[in-house]
């Protein structure tokens, strides 16, 4: 018995050193906090991004919008209304690493340029490079010029498709039939030809007991 207590106590001992180790990792200052955001965004680690956010504030809300999960239904509500094609679209593997590969590339190098900091409040300007809005995928599904050359080698079928079911229906054909060259080359533009543009936020923060929290990011 006295032996089941002792390894109890020590399990019990480990627990709370394990919590302590995980709570002293958290960056300790509004700069360091601003800075792995960023650097998470940068990675295009919305998850981990997501730990320096308050929860039900609008940097959280806009961001939570961005994981992997959430940015495959919010893009498969854009192509499609009818509830089934929404469900292909989200279940589709092509349209998953398309949509991932926009947020690994979405930020790219940031500096921070000035900041204005007091005792439990924060704001810090910085400086981004973002992916131009050109690249966005569904920009790139609807205006690459493989969708034209598709639609030049299956005119005849589309034009019914179109008359019979509207341009939704038509779009489904596309990304079913063509997903998977259109990732390949959706990817391969990110790597070697991304276009970037310098663009200007202004992050707040809030510190709440110890730790410093985002509240807000919004272009100035």
């Amino acid at each position: 018995m006295k032996n089941r207590i002792r390894i109890l106590c020590v399990f019990i001992a480990l627990l709370l050193l394990c919590g302590g180790c995980g709570s002293a990792s958290y960056p300790p200052n509004a700069r360091s906090v601003v800075n792995a955001f960023l650097s998470a965004l940068s990675d295009g680690d919305v998850e981990n991004a997501l730990e320096y956010c308050e929860e039900n504030n609008d940097a959280y809300i806009t961001l939570e919008s961005a994981t992997d999960k959430n940015i495959v239904h919010e893009f498969a509500t854009q192509i499609a209304s009818d509830p089934e094609n929404q469900k292909q679209i989200e279940a589709n593997k092509y349209i998953q690493e398309l949509l991932h590969a926009y947020i690994e590339y979405m930020f790219k190098n940031y500096q921070i340029v000035e900041y204005d900091e007091k005792e439990r409040d924060a704001i810090y300007f910085i400086s981004i490079s973002r992916l131009d809005e050109s690249s966005s995928v569904f920009n790139y599904l609807t205006g690459s010029s493989t969708f034209d050359d598709y639609y030049y080698d299956h005119q005849e079928e589309l034009e019914k498709l179109y008359e019979d079911k509207g341009e939704e229906a038509v779009m489904m054909k596309y990304i079913n039939d063509q997903g998977k060259e259109l990732t390949g080359e959706y990817m391969a533009n990110l790597k070697n030809g991304a276009r970037y543009s310098n663009q200007k936020y202004r992050i707040t923060l809030k510190k709440n007991d110890s730790r410093w929290k985002i509240l807000t990011m919004e272009k100035w």
